[in-house]
């Protein structure tokens, strides 16, 4: 997340950062959801990048390629929570001046919606940005959970969202 000097993006402006960052964002957001979050801290940098910037990006691109056999796997009486039984996992770090948070809806075993970016607001402490992204979690499930009742899945337990800050719980 550092701030790339005008030497260093001299050096490596030659490089095709922006058109890899181009090419493997629709399978990070589409198909292999755990490289959002990585994706997303490249993609601060795609006005002003470096040599060091351009080698992370090769890596998360490499890692894609390695494991493009690798999918998402969804299973039938093998979830804790149930069959067609939504669930969610919030969570977010504190920086400056925003901090980055991440949602990742499940059910059945496996992801079927993963967000991870910048929030919109500073946040004054931890709790704070616990409470902002636990808010996004919430009003994602609340979606979910009307899109299974249209669907004749209605879920008529609460929706259980796991967060690992204690103030916020």
């Amino acid at each position: 997340e550092e701030e790339v000097s005008d030497e260093d993006h001299e050096a490596a402006k030659h490089l095709e950062y922006r058109e890899l960052l181009g090419i493997i964002s629709y399978p990070a957001s589409c198909v292999k959801l755990e490289m959002c979050y990585a994706i997303s801290i490249c993609g601060r940098h795609r006005g002003k990048w470096g040599l060091k910037q351009f080698k992370i990006l090769r890596k998360v691109f490499e890692y894609g390629f390695t494991t493009r056999h690798l999918g998402i796997i969804y299973s039938k009486g093998l979830d804790k929570h149930g069959d067609n039984t939504t669930y969610c996992f919030a969570d977010s770090g504190h920086s400056l001046p925003r901090s980055y948070g991440c949602t990742i809806a499940m059910m059945n075993g496996a992801v079927i919606s993963l967000s991870a970016k910048r929030h919109t607001l500073t946040a004054s402490s931890t709790c704070h940005d616990e409470i902002i992204e636990f808010s996004i979690a919430v009003a994602r499930m609340v979606g979910f959970r009307n899109i299974m009742c249209e669907m004749g899945l209605e879920q008529t337990e609460a929706t259980t969202i796991y967060q690992d800050n204690e103030a916020a719980i």
